[in-house]
């Protein structure tokens, strides 16, 4: 099980790992050093056939603080790297690798190559690439250390990738046409005669299953500790999804955990990223440790059952072997759940019993501390600095007779919440409706004498409530928000919340990001959007998706030929479409909608057309609908106006970026070209190739600095539609890899 860990580790950064094996199961009371394993290793590395030691954990080494010392100084005098396989941050120093814990990031390593001499660049190239490195200039050495040392620590590219260009290479050497690969299509049948019989083989497709770990932890205890619970359980669900490699499964990188958060309920943000994920299909597979992470109330584990049925996902348990494709899988799933709820509630009613005891005594139970107030010996006392701000709010309010008067005069006379921030109006109602600043305490609905002084008398309070109260708020009669759930931010994955202005008796309707409106932050240029408009656009873009021929081809497995005419049918008649019906099927076809700088991305419902081809076709046949994810791109101009964006539309476009995989595959083939000693330089390249611009010799080269996601992902041709080959050669982009992935495909 260790080398197997180790073997994982070193395949995955493209390091050799020898067939020979370097083994000890001797008594603890052995000198680490006379042990025939360890003995075997230093022989080997005295011999130079080893310049690097995998080792499971420190422990497998010695349990002793003075003979692990003496093995590492022993691995440092001989100049070996080694290293626990315990995810590290890796790091350069004086041109050697740093063993054990290291003391800085990859990226800062990265940032701080452009400070280095050319000499220090030089010594890390040696220690790097363990060659003489070329006599170039900075700008030509940094890029290609800081692709080596994120390889290093993150993984290279795939071998069938690293295949798949070599073949496209070889391909574009011989004059021929760059294609994606010309192996026989799912469905073909093989069929080939051996000794007399004949032997068939139909080309089946593995589906490449993504699969996200969840993981959680009721309480915060412990997760302050390098290895907790949380990751314990990650390693765990790693482990199981690397021994199913075979059937198509593959890890999400994103990290779904929820730290101190209950089972009984599903308000968790780990969670909820999970499922949102889940929408954009981004998830086809979920593991978790055991079923009782994912939820401990068996109501909301059949809701999540039912949602990962909606997407066609489903869940494996690490420890539990459930198969819920039978009835008897079912009903023991069904066994565990109710029994990890009984347990949640049992516990539950323990804790409730005793806050209702605490609350009627007028005890303080914790929570957040009201402004005014301090906690000492577990009870509220009053601060006498922020009790006349708690004051000042209630009698502003009888003299303004309103909560967002107040709210603006707090802020604008500089007063401040107990964290320091400025007074929302939200925050302000909460104090005055408060009754904890009268001395008593609320538990369901009714008021008890608290053990703590009230900062207001009843009067006052009394007085302010009768005002909320009858204070009467005139709800304008409003158009319903058409995209509502539908359309997100996309620089912050949040949905945009619709909201409302009014301006000289006229109502202005609009789309904001949730986060902005939170006052979370957002880096998006457009976080409102006038709420007509894109509405407009949305439903033109309805029936500009159903005429378009080729992308109903793509969407459907089977009745291609009818859906067309039936789509073909509904848009000719969709002026004489009721609006209500139009909206319907619009929800329906569009999925998500994705708000970016330069546009929209619209997220296709394969079952929903297929929904709505069943529901007009004029025919009994069967129609059936690719899980393939489909999405357009529609360019929109934005531009601000009064604080809104304004739309001028553009047409939907969809491209399959050959340019792109063209360009990556020249990139590969001339830097092998070079590197193989062919062309001696990027000019004496230029010239094999009657191209005479050497900037764009330099820019198609720096195309081999992608990510390796980024580039399997133009191989594969799963890059986001609206990317074009001039987003990765006009500016430079970013040497980070988790910059380029920001940039290129979230």
């Amino acid at each position: 099980r260790q080398r197997l860990a180790c073997q994982d580790f070193a395949v995955k950064r493209g390091w050799k790992v020898l067939k020979k094996r370097y083994d000890d199961s001797c008594d603890e009371s052995v000198s680490a050093l006379a042990r025939p394993g360890m003995k075997e290793l230093f022989k080997d590395i005295e011999a130079c056939e080893v310049n690097y030691v995998l080792f499971y954990t420190l422990d497998c080494l010695t349990r002793s603080a003075e003979e692990l010392a003496e093995i590492l100084c022993l691995f440092e005098e001989r100049d070996i790297f080694f290293n626990d396989i315990k995810p590290v941050e890796f790091s350069v120093e004086n041109g050697k690798w740093c063993g054990g814990a290291m003391k800085k990031s990859v990226e800062q390593e990265i940032l701080s190559l452009a400070s280095k001499t050319l000499l220090e660049l030089r010594e890390i190239w040696k220690s790097l690439f363990n060659t003489n490195p070329p006599p170039h200039a900075k700008k030509v050495l940094i890029p290609q250390i800081a692709y080596k040392l994120q390889e290093v620590a993150y993984g290279s590219l795939s071998e069938k990738s690293v295949r798949d260009l070599d073949n496209m290479a070889d391909q574009m050497r011989k004059g021929k046409k760059v294609s994606r690969g010309n192996r026989p299509i799912v469905g073909t049948r093989i069929v080939k005669e051996y000794h007399g019989e004949e032997h068939e083989v139909i080309v089946e497709e593995i589906v490449m299953a993504k699969c996200a770990i969840y993981t959680r932890k009721s309480c915060e205890d412990g997760l302050e500790q390098e290895f907790n619970s949380l990751d314990a359980q990650r390693f765990a669900g790693e482990s199981y999804v690397k021994s199913q490699q075979l059937k198509g499964w593959e890890i999400v990188d994103k990290r779904y955990e929820d730290g101190g958060y209950s089972g009984g309920n599903i308000e968790r943000p780990g969670l909820k990223e999970l499922f949102r994920d889940i929408e954009t299909r981004r998830v086809d597979l979920v593991v978790v440790y055991k079923v009782d992470r994912l939820s401990r109330s068996l109501f909301d584990f059949a809701g999540i059952v039912k949602f990962f049925d909606e997407y066609n996902v489903t869940f494996v348990s690490v420890t539990e072997p459930l198969n819920t494709e039978n009835s008897l899988g079912r009903l023991m799933l069904n066994v565990i759940l109710s029994f990890a709820q009984f347990e949640r509630e049992i516990a539950g009613d323990r804790i409730r019993d005793k806050i209702d005891t605490s609350k009627k005594k007028g005890l303080w139970m914790g929570g957040a501390i009201p402004l005014g107030y301090d906690i000492k010996d577990k009870k509220l006392v009053i601060k006498e600095e922020e009790a006349k701000t708690v004051e000042y709010i209630f009698e502003s309010f009888i003299e303004l007779k309103s909560i967002i008067a107040v709210t603006k005069k707090l802020n604008t006379k500089g007063y401040r919440t107990k964290e320091g921030e400025e007074f929302k109006r939200a925050t302000v109602k909460r104090i005055l409706t408060n009754a904890t600043y009268i001395g008593k305490v609320r538990h369901k609905g009714t008021l008890y004498e608290g053990q703590h002084e009230g900062i207001i008398d009843e009067k006052l309070w009394n007085k302010v409530k009768e005002k909320i109260k009858t204070r009467e708020y005139i709800k304008a009669k409003r158009e319903p928000a058409l995209l509502k759930g539908l359309i997100r931010c996309y620089e912050c994955d949040t949905s945009m919340k619709p909201t409302h202005a009014k301006k000289k008796n006229r109502e202005y309707r609009y789309y904001v990001c949730g986060n902005h409106i939170r006052g979370k932050g957002c880096t998006a240029k457009d976080q409102t959007i006038a709420a007509g408009e894109i509405e407009q656009v949305i439903m033109e873009q309805v029936t500009a998706i159903m005429g378009n021929n080729e992308l109903i081809e793509r969407i459907m497995k089977k009745g291609r030929k009818i859906a067309i005419e039936t789509l073909r049918k509904i848009n000719s008649s969709w002026k004489n479409i009721f609006p209500i019906e139009q909206q319907n099927i619009m929800k329906q076809v569009i999925k998500t909608i994705w708000l970016k700088e330069n546009g929209i991305k619209i997220d296709i419902s394969g079952n929903g057309l297929k929904s709505l081809v069943d529901k007009y076709k004029e025919t009994n046949a069967i129609i059936e609908a690719s899980e393939e994810n489909i999405s357009t791109f529609v360019e929109l101009k934005l531009r601000k106006k009064s604080g809104r964006s304004m739309i001028f539309e553009g047409e939907v476009k969809t491209r399959k970026n050959d340019k792109l995989l063209n360009a990556l595959v020249k990139a590969h083939l001339w830097k092998s070209q070079i590197e193989d000693g062919e062309y001696a330089n990027a000019r004496e390249l230029g010239r094999a190739y009657n191209v005479s611009c050497p900037k764009y010799i330099s820019r198609i080269l720096r195309l081999n600095f992608l990510a390796p996601k980024i580039k399997e992902a133009i191989l594969e041709g799963t890059l986001p539609g609206h990317i074009r080959l001039n987003d990765f050669m006009g500016k430079e982009f970013d040497l980070l890899w988790k910059k380029q992935i920001e940039q290129f495909l979230i």
